[in-house]
């Protein structure tokens, strides 16, 4: 089943004192959320993470600290997107570099790939 994310919201900004409003417009993902897999530029780094929010929006997030152009390769959604995530951490441990990225080989890449086959 599906769960809201966020509702359609008025959001109201004072800029240069006028008024404008912004409708946020309703986001929709799956019950549990999304695990992503993301790359850096054309480099072979990638995250791997969890949100359970808008993928785009979770890419302008850490694309905002990120001097690559990031790009989305694969997303898959599940329930128990926590668990698999840790999997895949825990597999491809042997490439993690910092945090949720990987320095991964393309054979790597294309096996992950496949293994989050809906998206």
């Amino acid at each position: 089943s599906k769960a809201q994310i966020s509702k359609k919201s008025k959001i109201e900004n004072w800029e240069k004192g006028t008024k404008s409003i912004i409708i946020k417009e309703t986001i929709i993902v799956p019950k549990g959320g999304i695990v992503y897999f993301i790359q850096a530029g054309e480099t072979n780094y990638y995250k791997i993470g969890v949100t359970c929010e808008d993928i785009q929006y979770r890419l302008k997030q850490l694309q905002t600290g990120n001097h690559l152009p990031l790009k989305i390769v694969r997303v898959f959604y599940s329930d128990n997107v926590y668990k698999l995530e840790k999997d895949l951490h825990l597999e491809y441990n042997v490439f993690k570099t910092i945090g949720e990225w990987f320095s991964l080989p393309l054979e790597v890449v294309e096996q992950i790939k496949k293994r989050l086959i809906n998206g």
